[in-house]
Parts: structure tokens; C-alpha cells; sequence
């Protein structure tokens, strides 16, 4: 009995790979952009970079040795197909069915379509599947050939396999939305398991702890000279300062700590009617709000406004866009006088 021994063609694929290479170098920066673009450091860029870039080379890897370890043996009417070392099918010809042609998943864009050979035995089994983009035209003939069937020039679909042979194709081709549903769902979950690991490993939220309960003492400075400056220029029985320190996310998630400063005046009831009394308190006018916009100023909340109500306020210019949200707060009237200073969510050691 005479054999014969067919190999896939490593530059065949290459051909076929360098037909896809505009598409799937878009896709491929695609990825490395919306990647990229999100993080926050550059470890986390060359992380991203590597992932992505370590997908490619597994991708080319893996077919590389599909490619090495596959051979077909035809011979007497059989035929033996190994790949992966340790993989092998063996199909006799009396009980072959299979289907031959040109094949294409849809019927968009047939022209791309390649060869396919697709056997399995007439009551099933496992199934021999040759692809055009690995075997030429001749090779895949010549097995066909082997076991009896006939090559077809008619481009087919999944559904056009299906009507030549019952079953021929897997079952994840015939029921491609199912399969594409469950695959999708389980890339889904594999990524964002590690991404949500690479957050752990790098402390990102919410898996960030809290840093130690404080803020830098450069804050604390700040702060109280402000309200020490504001105290020495509004003549007002001032109480003590009440400090507040609550706990905090900045706009990143990241968990922190925000100091705000209150200082309220002092204040007496009546002893008959138990409502407060008026404070004596200086008015709000031209000179005072020129003073405090000046100690505002100095302090770095430029953007100063004020109302008719006896208040005025500042915040340092470009608040919004550089998350800068500290703010500072002058209410001046008979009943209800204060100082508020608000810092910012700081993090420390970030």
C-alpha cells in the first residue's frame, strides 16, 4: 500500500496573514489605545502594552505549532491526521462523508472565502478539518480524493456545509450567537479578573487602604494662618476654631482625608425670652471685603465672590479642572457670623 504524507504550508499562512495585516493592525492599536489611555502610570501602560502585545505572540505562537506538529498520512483509502504531538483521527473511506468548497461563515464578502475539507464518519465521531489558509488546493484535493468525496467551486456558508453533510460542522459554528454569547461572557469575566487583580496588586480602588488619619502639615498650616488672618481682621468675639476631619474619595476613588475649619462667634440669650442676641459685628463693605479678597488671594483662592447677604467666598481659580476644591466661606451678619475653610481630599503618600 503506497502513502503519502502532506504538511501545511507555513508560508501559505503567512500570505493569508499578511492579506489581514491593515485590519488587524487597526484592531491591534485600537486595543492599545483605549488601554494605554486609561492608565494612570506608566507601569500600568507598559503592563497594558504587555498584555496586549502578549495576546498577539500567543495567538501567532500557538498556530506556529499547530502548524510544526500537523501532518496528513493518506493511503488505502484512509486517512490519519496528527497535530499537537498527541492528537490523532483516523477516518476510513467506506464510512467517510464530508464536504469540500470554498467556505465562508456568512454570505458577506464571499470573496475572502478559503478552501475548507470538513470529514467525520457517516454516524459521527470525531471530524478532520482542513483549512485552505494552512493546505493548498492540491493537498486538500488529493485527501478528498482519498476517501471518496468531491470538491465543490460553490462558496458555502455554515448553513450551505450543513445541507451537503448533517452535522459536519461544530456545533459552535451552528449555533454561532449561543456560542458567541457564552464566549463573550467568559472573555468578559477573564479580563475583568485581571484587570481587577492588577488593581489589588497595585493598590487601586476600591482596593486601596485608607492612608493613616491626618493630612500633610503643610494643609493644617495653611489652614490655620488663613483663619488666624481672618480673625485678626473682623473685630468679633470669635469662639475657638472647630476642626473636622472626615474621611474621603477624590475624584479617582482614591480613599483620603478632608480637614474643614469652623469658627463660629460667641453668642448670648436673652435671659427672659431665651432667643439669641444680636452680635455687634462689622459690616461687610468696601474696605473689609477688599482686606479679606486680599488674604484670599495670598492664600491661592482667587476666584473671590461675593453677595448681598454679608458673605464672601473664594476658591482657587481652575477649581474644576484641576480638582483643587478647597474653598473658604466669610459670612458677616447680626445673627449668624462664622468662618468656614473647607480643604480638599488629599491622600497621602500618593
Amino acid at each position: 500500500m503506497r502513502t503519502q504524507v502532506l504538511r501545511p504550508s507555513r508560508q501559505r499562512y503567512w500570505r493569508w496573514l499578511a492579506s489581514l495585516r491593515r485590519r488587524a493592525l487597526v484592531l491591534v492599536l485600537v486595543l492599545v489605545v483605549i488601554n494605554v489611555t486609561r492608565a494612570d502610570t506608566i507601569g500600568e501602560a507598559l503592563f497594558f502594552l504587555a498584555l496586549v502585545g502578549g495576546a498577539v505572540v500567543a495567538v501567532l505562537g500557538c498556530t506556529l505549532v499547530l502548524i510544526s506538529t500537523s501532518r496528513v498520512t493518506i493511503g488505502g483509502g484512509r486517512v490519519d491526521y496528527r497535530r499537537w504531538w498527541v492528537r490523532r483521527t483516523v477516518l476510513d473511506g467506506d464510512d467517510v462523508v464530508g464536504v469540500l468548497a470554498p467556505f465562508h461563515a456568512s454570505a458577506v464578502n464571499v470573496r475572502e472565502a478559503s478552501r475548507l475539507l470538513v470529514l467525520r464518519a457517516r454516524d459521527g465521531g470525531p471530524r478532520i478539518r482542513l483549512n485552505g489558509v494552512f493546505w493548498t488546493t492540491e493537498q486538500l484535493e488529493a485527501i478528498a480524493a482519498e476517501v471518496g468525496v468531491e470538491a465543490t467551486d460553490e462558496t458555502l456558508t455554515t448553513q450551505g456545509f450543513e445541507a451537503e453533510v448533517p452535522h459536519i460542522m461544530y456545533w459552535r459554528e451552528r449555533h454561532w450567537v449561543a456560542f458567541g454569547t457564552v464566549a463573550g461572557l467568559l472573555l468578559v469575566a477573564l479580563v475583568t479578573a485581571i484587570v481587577i487583580g492588577w488593581w489589588n496588586h497595585q493598590g487601586r480602588p476600591p482596593f486601596d487602604d485608607r492612608p493613616p488619619r491626618g493630612v500633610p502639615a503643610a494643609t493644617v498650616s495653611e489652614q490655620d494662618e488663613l483663619v488666624a488672618d481672618i480673625v485678626a481682621a473682623v473685630d468679633a468675639p470669635w469662639g475657638v476654631p472647630q476642626v473636622e476631619l472626615t474621611a474621603c474619595e477624590d475624584d479617582d476613588d482614591h480613599k483620603g482625608w478632608q480637614r474643614d475649619v469652623r469658627v463660629e462667634v460667641m453668642t448670648t440669650d436673652d435671659p427672659e425670652t431665651g432667643e439669641v442676641l444680636p452680635v455687634a459685628v462689622p459690616p461687610l463693605d468696601e474696605s473689609l471685603a477688599r482686606q479679606l479678597t486680599s488674604l484670599f488671594t495670598r492664600q491661592g483662592y482667587g476666584s473671590v465672590s461675593r453677595d448681598d447677604d454679608g458673605e464672601l467666598g473664594g476658591m482657587p481659580k481652575r477649581a474644576f479642572t484641576n480638582d483643587d476644591l478647597r474653598s473658604v466661606r466669610v459670612r458677616l451678619d447680626d445673627r449668624f457670623t462664622e468662618i468656614d475653610v473647607r480643604g480638599r481630599c488629599e491622600t497621602p503618600g500618593r
